[in-house]
């Protein structure tokens, strides 16, 4: 095995390395903070509903944060394609142009006993590039940001302690009051969709928990 200019030599087959370097590059430069997961590679027969939510999030004449319903929960059980419908919409021309900052964060390695409200700001934060992770730090740095935040696995958050499950929603409100930032909420559970107004609701296949 060896390693040349960007190729990769085993047993006689070459690889080229190049653009995974290339990848990595600009994952990692300053100019290009904001990880966005790509548009899954298989994925086919939502589009007009992809439209729909792009249009809410946009505003009904696709002007950017004038909507009755600014934001967007998905809701349904596991495997009907809620963070593939997410990701697809996240990364649609205009949301791409609206917003310069598209989010995607993840609690699914989350236990219930691990979850806590310093847990839901560390990786707001941490997507966001800003430290400390607290509630302040986080509304400055997107005061002047159009950010759209996937948060996904919600159903997690009832889970947490009364007091951080308490925090928790209260924070996802505080959010979503935020003049430029928008919302996706991805639950299993419709309550926890429920408990915000200014959702627009998009249930997938299967039923969702209820309890």
């Amino acid at each position: 095995m060896s390693l040349k200019d960007g190729q990769l030599s085993v047993s006689g087959r070459e690889f080229n390395l190049a653009p995974a370097k290339t990848l990595l590059t600009r994952a990692l430069s300053r100019s290009d903070p904001f990880y966005t997961p790509p548009r899954p590679p298989v994925f086919f027969g939502r589009e007009d509903t992809v439209q729909y939510l792009v249009k809410v999030l946009m505003g009904e004449d696709s002007v950017p944060f004038e909507h009755e319903y600014d934001h967007v929960a998905l809701m349904g059980a596991a495997g009907t394609g809620k963070s593939s419908l997410a990701k697809a919409i996240i990364n649609e021309q205009a949301i791409v142009s609206a917003f310069h900052a598209r989010l995607f964060i993840a609690y699914d390695d989350v236990g219930p006993s691990a979850m806590t409200y310093q847990l839901f700001l560390d990786r707001i934060a941490n997507a966001l590039r800003v430290a400390p992770a607290n509630s302040n730090t986080i509304f400055e740095r997107l005061k002047n940001l159009p950010a759209l935040l996937v948060i996904d696995n919600a159903e997690i958050f009832g889970q947490a302690g009364k007091e951080d499950a308490a925090k928790i929603s209260l924070m996802i409100d505080t959010l979503m009051m935020q003049p430029i930032t928008r919302i996706v909420l991805i639950s299993r559970n419709i309550k926890d969709c429920l408990n915000h107004a200014g959702f627009a609701f998009c249930m997938l296949g299967g039923i969702p928990d209820i309890s």
